[in-house]
């Protein structure tokens, strides 16, 4: 089955949404893709990702299925983790990370946006 799907340029994650209702994000929460296969809308910049189209095995039965049980095993195909620009964190903890927004989009948590690392033991 073919669906309408969305790369990010930033973490390098494809999602697509599995039923009409299903709003996923990437990796990083930087872009989005909702509809299902009833209609396809994005959320974010299009300059932050391409639009490809997917030939995926799973019927639409499973799709749907899947998001209605949050099984979640569909609908996301994880990139690779980009750096920090600030502090320089990197692979997964820095995505896990990703979690925190501004008026300028996504904040290393980590760091802060600022590149000083807090010491999470000491500064709890």
């Amino acid at each position: 089955m073919k669906k309408q799907a969305i790369k990010c340029k930033r973490c390098g994650s494809t999602v697509f949404s599995r039923a009409r209702h299903d709003f996923r994000w990437c990796s990083c929460n930087l872009v989005a893709i909702d509809g299902g296969n009833n209609y396809t809308r994005t959320a974010g910049d299009p300059e932050n990702f391409k639009s490809i189209q997917l030939d995926i095995e799973q019927t639409k039965k499973e799709l749907y299925d899947d998001w209605n049980t949050n099984a979640d095993k569909y609908g996301l195909i994880k990139g690779k983790y980009v750096s920090c620009p600030q502090c320089g964190g990197t692979g997964e903890y820095f995505s896990e990370m990703m979690a925190r927004y501004d008026d300028h989009g996504v904040k290393c948590n980590r760091c802060d946006g600022k590149g000083i690392v807090k010491d999470w033991n000491k500064d709890g």
